[in-house]
């Protein structure tokens, strides 16, 4: 994503998410406050650079990130706009109990098994909403990230966007993580809202990552294989950079 959109002569800079990769280790404090403040720090660098325009700014969010995208867009309405990239508007913690359930019946879980992990889920994050779970990390993250995601209303924030940050909706009809009704969801409250520029694509044949996906989309066939995002994703992005940017023309 970020070599294409480079190619098209978009500056773009990457931002490890804090806990991954060159983001560091620590994940016990982080929370949805915190990655929003390591992206602002990361737009505020880009502000003290000249070869950077200023009034052109756009932040990109895949799935979580697009939480995080959301979240700024409501608060920085200097943004040019944002790219919500596979990104949900329920709440993430109800997204994994169809998560979970998709995964398990791949696996060919019986319903009844099903029902008893999604019922343990939900005790869970209500443990979790409360402060009261006992572990540090839940499902892999950090249990303040999750309380953090719990108490966070994603549709109220999105309706504090400002009708003039452009937004571009992006979903692969076959993410079973974030499924395309997410997308179809936030573009049609935006309409409601009388957004100035606001556009949806939702790609056939593409799963969670915006990757081609010929058969049934599985966490296990994600990274396989090296695929490359599709060239007409990468061209649906640079040329709806092209109108936000130059709506004159």
């Amino acid at each position: 994503m970020a070599e294409g959109l480079s190619a098209s002569g978009y500056a773009v800079l990457r931002l490890d998410k804090r806990g991954w990769a060159e983001g560091g280790n620590d994940q016990v404090d982080m929370t949805l406050d915190l990655l929003c403040e390591d992206v602002v720090s990361a737009l505020s660098y880009l502000k003290t650079r000249a070869d950077i325009d200023h009034e052109s700014m756009f932040v990109l969010g895949h799935s979580e990130g697009g939480i995080v995208a959301q979240k700024l867009a409501a608060d920085l309405p200097w943004l040019r706009g944002t790219i919500l990239y596979c990104a949900p508007i329920t709440p993430l913690h109800e997204l994994t109990h169809d998560q979970t359930a998709y995964t398990l019946r791949l696996a060919g879980t019986a319903e009844s098994d099903i029902d008893t992990a999604l019922h343990k889920n939900k005790q869970d994050y209500e443990k979790i909403r409360k402060g009261e779970y006992p572990e540090q990390t839940f499902n892999g993250s950090p249990t303040l990230h999750w309380r953090s995601l719990i108490l966070h209303n994603p549709m109220a924030t999105l309706r504090k966007c400002p009708p003039t940050t452009s937004v571009l909706i992006l979903s692969g009809a076959k993410d079973w993580q974030i499924p395309p009704r997410e997308a179809i969801r936030i573009h049609n409250e935006l309409l409601k809202l009388n957004h100035e520029n606001v556009d949806l694509h939702i790609f056939s044949m593409l799963d969670h990552f915006l990757l081609e996906e010929k058969g049934v989309s599985r966490v296990e066939n994600y990274f396989v294989k090296r695929r490359n995002i599709p060239p007409y994703v990468l061209q649906t992005i640079s040329q709806w950079l092209e109108r936000a940017c130059n709506p004159e023309n």
